[in-house]
């Protein structure tokens, strides 16, 4: 995907449901609803199209590699980003476009999901909880990749005390409850 235009690679990703997708068609997004990713799939565009939270989005795209630098700094673990769509081998509509991979000490392979945010956020990431819109995000990609771990990382302000790492494993039940709702 490193070479794709970015309207390329959102045309490509209205051909299935990926990974961020899930969340709205769940009802559980913060960002969109189920009609607004109807909308995107079919490529319709709003009479007034809003760019909302551009810099936001803008700042957490550039952030990802200082995420990932992060992460591997703090786990020991190599990473190394992955510029491709994977498609899952049974279910051909299920997209996954990750940030990164990290190998495992033992060999194996994880993903890593780089997101940012702002301080007064801090609170959906409490204790060992992940937001349910990123949770859902990662165990499509888990499905989608079949890879059994997930590292999810959030940078909230500019030094390193204001970074969580969250992590989780497959879980097949709740896999296969995803897949039947989307």
């Amino acid at each position: 995907t490193e070479h794709l235009t970015e309207e390329e690679w959102l045309n490509y990703r209205r051909t299935g449901i990926g990974g961020s997708d899930v969340a709205a068609i769940l009802g559980q997004s913060p960002f969109h609803t189920c009609r607004d990713l109807y909308y995107d799939k079919l490529g319709l565009k709003p009479a007034e199209p809003i760019e909302e939270n551009y810099v936001a989005k803008e700042v957490g795209h550039r952030l990802e590699s200082l995420v990932a630098e992060l992460f591997a700094r703090k786990t020991g673990f190599p990473v190394y980003p992955m510029n491709k769509m994977f498609q899952h081998s049974e279910y051909p509509f299920m997209l996954a476009d990750i940030d990164f991979m990290v190998d495992m000490p033992d060999g194996s392979k994880a993903i890593l999901e780089c997101k940012t945010s702002n301080f007064h956020c801090m609170d959906k990431w409490a204790g060992d909880t992940v937001p349910v819109n990123y949770e859902l995000q990662c165990r499509h990609y888990m499905s989608v990749l079949n890879l059994n771990q997930v590292f999810i990382a959030c940078l909230f302000g500019n030094n390193e005390t204001e970074f969580v790492i969250r992590s989780f494993e497959r879980d097949l039940d709740i896999e296969e409850t995803l897949i039947e709702e989307e």
